[in-house]
């Protein structure tokens, strides 16, 4: 990873300035946040990838939807929308940016490398993120540069691709959950952690993925 990150600079596309407490600065920092506006370069030969967060559970095989995604649109990411504006900008960055009305969570998506390549992505990420050092366009790290570069242009994918803990409070929760291909566990601290929140769900979700394992080695 330090090689990567020297090598395509990875620090350009930081946010040091983008939380203040000791989490939210470690990844608004961490070269491996920002490995996915370079995989074009690292993947030449590739065409399409699944970026996949690590807070993640998975519990589908993700092989179909890599090969379906993006396969009859001319768009360059597909995500599960939020219906939302993207979130953390500064207020002049909502102004700049009103155009935006939807958005994606970046942990779950795939991206389209060949189109990425074609039309420059890298290089109008790195200019966005260099000018958010100097003018505070966002908060966060990876998810705001990426959402604003795409400009809610991306091809929808099912909510169940990413579900977050948010999705699992509604009256119809058991379905979701039941649904879910990846389970997405933002925020924190993680549930794996000593002091974690959700645990009660990441148990649940863990243990069930394991018997499943287990009944298909059978």
């Amino acid at each position: 990873l330090s090689d990567v990150a020297i090598k395509f600079k990875l620090e350009e596309f930081t946010n040091p300035s983008g939380e203040r407490n000791s989490r939210s600065d470690a990844i608004n920092t961490d070269p491996a946040n920002y490995v996915r506006f370079v995989m074009d370069s690292l993947l030449p030969d590739v065409e399409k990838v699944m970026w996949i967060d690590a807070d993640t559970l998975v519990l589908c095989d993700v092989v179909h939807l890599l090969r379906e995604a993006l396969s009859k649109s001319k768009q360059v990411v597909a995500a599960v929308p939020t219906n939302k504006r993207p979130l953390g900008l500064s207020g002049h960055a909502r102004k700049e940016f009103s155009y935006i009305t939807n958005s994606f969570n970046a942990g779950v998506y795939v991206a389209h490398l060949k189109r990425w390549k074609e039309q420059h992505l890298t290089d109008e990420v790195r200019k966005l993120t260099l000018r958010n050092q100097k003018d505070h366009l966002y908060k966060f790290g990876s998810q705001p540069p990426l959402n604003l570069v795409v400009g809610g242009d991306f091809e929808h994918i099912p909510q169940s691709w990413n579900v977050g803990l948010e999705h699992l409070k509604s009256r119809n929760a058991t379905a979701v959950l039941e649904n879910a291909c990846v389970v997405h566990f933002k925020g924190g601290p993680k549930p794996w952690e000593e002091g974690g929140i959700n645990q009660d769900i990441w148990e649940f979700l863990r243990v069930s993925t394991l018997a499943e394992d287990e009944e298909q080695k059978v």
